[in-house]
């Protein structure tokens, strides 16, 4: 069985606490955009979460004041671009 390079969308989508990790690593591994995105899935399912807010907002505060905060809306571009491509069944030749 071969392993993905980009196990990224095989996770649970209500997964809190691994979505937090994930947003902590990718953040640790300088991988911004994922943790922003890891820290918003976070969100959604945690609104009221003002530990996690705080903590993406210092996150974002710190890219920001750096000049490096990405572009969230190309990068939730490529990830649904990414996600239909992985769903929508290939015609045959």
């Amino acid at each position: 069985m071969r392993r993905s390079r980009n196990c990224y969308f095989a996770i649970d989508l209500k997964n809190v606490v691994l979505h937090l990790k994930l947003a902590r690593l990718n953040a640790a591994s300088g991988l911004n955009a994922r943790a922003l995105n890891q820290y918003d899935t976070v969100l959604q399912s945690a609104p009221h979460d003002t530990a996690v807010q705080k903590e993406r907002d210092a996150l974002a505060s710190r890219l920001k004041a750096e000049g490096h905060l990405p572009s969230q809306t190309l990068f939730n571009a490529m990830i649904a671009g990414y996600a239909r491509t992985r769903t929508t069944p290939h015609a045959l030749p």
